[in-house]
């Protein structure tokens, strides 16, 4: 079981098929803003779509591939965080997060991303941590500038969503950046 306590207010908890109906929830009522750059979006059309996704997240869980857990702010399911890949062979993470609107522009995704990246150096064993955001989305790239990852560059089209291909820009931080 995955727990992370963030600070006082927020929480990071891996997400069961219990937590299926919740997060289907707050999915469904921020479809309209989460769909923007989230192109699984649209395929999380009901319980059971989330429920499915849970579960095949704790089968990659379980590998020691993914993590997906839910954000918790005072209490209330807001987002999920969590590592989109984790690559045991070359130590390298890569960090995922989205909040609903609501939640967004309060430093949560920053601070779950910070606590995150220090989870993988030091429970993980992580070397590198990388971070990918489309070129639009300002408020997923504030995340590591805030952190001080390091901005690496742009990948030319290597999202498509919603019939437009989308540039992401990566940022990494490794293990001796981030711990000094």
């Amino acid at each position: 079981m995955f727990y992370l306590l963030v600070d006082e207010e927020i929480s990071l908890k891996l997400g069961t098929v219990r937590d299926a109906e919740a997060l289907f929830t707050i999915i469904d009522h921020a479809r309209g803003e989460l769909r923007t750059f989230l192109p699984w979006v649209d395929e999380m059309t009901s319980v059971e779509d989330t429920a499915n996704y849970l579960q095949q997240s704790l089968t990659g869980f379980a590998q020691g591939n993914v993590l997906t857990a839910i954000i918790y702010c005072h209490g209330m399911m807001c987002g999920v965080a969590g590592y989109n890949q984790l690559d045991q062979k070359h130590r390298t993470a890569q960090i995922g997060y989205w909040l609903i609107p609501e939640f967004q522009g309060r430093g949560i995704a920053t601070k779950g991303a910070a606590a995150l990246t220090t989870e993988a150096f030091n429970s993980e064993n992580m070397y590198r941590v990388e971070i990918r955001a489309a070129v639009e989305n300002v408020n997923s790239l504030a995340v590591p500038e805030r952190l001080g990852f390091v901005k690496e560059g742009t990948l030319r089209g290597v999202e498509h969503v919603h019939g437009t291909f989308l540039d992401h820009v990566v940022y990494s931080t490794l293990a001796s950046e981030w711990r000094s």
